[in-house]
Parts: structure tokens; sequence; C-alpha cells
């Protein structure tokens, strides 16, 4: 059985870092370049998502896939349609 990898994009200490996608509000963990978080209950600011985005996490994430995809099902903006159908098939 594979195991599916998930992320999420969320602020933590001044970057946007990908952390577990099974991660809830209120409980921690790690960010995928292993920075201790927890995860708020609250939504970050329009300012937070402005941060800079790490890029260790940037780089482990492409071996997971971001749970919006999995939950919604949608092409990301800019991305074509092919890789929107491979991401899905997953």
């Amino acid at each position: 059985m594979t195991v599916r990898r998930t992320f999420r994009w969320w602020p933590v200490d001044g970057g946007r870092h990908a952390i577990p996608g099974e991660l809830q509000p209120g409980e921690s963990g790690e960010t995928l370049c292993c920075h201790p978080v927890t995860r708020s209950h609250g939504e970050p600011s329009k300012q937070e998502w402005l941060w800079a985005t790490c890029s260790v996490c940037y780089e482990r994430a492409r071996d997971y896939t971001h749970v919006s995809c999995v939950e919604h099902q949608y092409r990301v903006p800019g991305q074509r349609q092919t890789e929107s159908r491979q991401q899905v098939q997953r």
C-alpha cells in the first residue's frame, strides 16, 4: 500500500513553509524543512501569505501532494492541463 504524503503551505516564523497536510489546528509537528511548528487555530493574515517561501520546503514538497489539489481536484493557475490530469490520477 502506498502512503499518500500531503502538505499545505503555512506561514511560520517569517516564511511560508510546507506543513504536513494532516496537521490540524492546535497540533504540533514539523515543517518539511524540520522546523518545529504548532498550527494556529485562526487563518494567517494576508501579509503572512506574502512571506518568502522556504526553499528547502519547496524542494521537499515536490514529492508530496498539495492538500487543496486532493480535496478540490482543481487546476492550479498557470499549470498545464496535462500536469493537472497527472496529479489527479495519483
